[in-house]
């Protein structure tokens, strides 16, 4: 009988013993997948906030390719972010009062010079990114001062004869102007001046290399004039 009875503890015994490794291991296997779960939801996110950060690098990315081929004239030559692709060439807006030899001169410093209009879509353009309450020297200039000669004609500094022309009024007559500018509250026309020592804003043109024969002497008789 007291075998019996002890039998029978030992088996409560051992019954409480395997509920207790039981419950142990459920509790282990809950835990478990707790922590897993908050592991998966920490990965998710973490895997979100990457794809995110990701998306937002390509993003840039294009932009930045965008930005670039923007700038740049189409047969590849680059433009700065301060200059504006057309047509072959790059404009850049100088905002500086300058009279025309110093505006001519800080065009050439970046390669280029005050800009040619040679046609109505070049005018166009250079409408849509100036303001109109402003003057702005162009690269109009009389023969007589480029070339030391007597025809008093108005031409652009590499020489060339004006076939395009947007005057205010009449083709100005020789002898009377030395300098084209750009008129303010005039609908963008044209206008001379013999003072070309007045400062004003000016359009630089970069782009196609075109021999300019603005020497020593041209400066020199534009110097004279602009002076005395």
């Amino acid at each position: 009988m007291f075998y019996c009875c002890c039998c029978r503890k030992q088996q409560r015994g051992e019954r409480n013993a395997d509920d207790t490794t039981r419950m142990t291991s459920q509790a282990f296997e809950d835990g478990s997948k707790k922590s897993g779960d908050v592991l998966s939801k920490t990965s998710a996110t973490q895997g979100t906030e990457l794809r995110m950060w990701l998306g937002i690098a390509v993003l840039i990315s294009l932009a930045v390719c965008l930005a670039v081929e923007e700038a740049t004239v189409d047969e590849g030559i680059p433009c700065s972010k301060y200059q504006v692709a057309f047509n072959h060439s790059c404009y850049e807006f100088v905002r500086l009062q300058r009279s025309f030899t110093s505006a001519q001169s800080w065009c050439e410093r970046g390669g280029g010079h005050l800009v040619f209009i040679e046609n109505e879509e070049t005018q166009e353009f250079l409408q849509k990114h100036i303001a109109e309450d402003q003057e702005w020297w162009i690269g109009l200039i009389s023969n007589s001062v480029l070339n030391e000669t007597t025809d008093g004609s108005m031409i652009w500094l590499d020489t060339s004869n004006i076939s395009y022309s947007n005057w205010y009024k009449d083709q100005p007559s020789p002898f009377s102007s030395t300098c084209g500018y750009i008129l303010k509250n005039a609908k963008y026309q044209w206008g001379v001046t013999d003072n070309c020592s007045q400062e004003f804003d000016f359009i630089c043109e970069f782009g196609e290399v075109r021999g300019l024969p603005w020497d020593k002497a041209a400066d020199r008789n534009l110097y004279f004039l602009v002076m005395f």
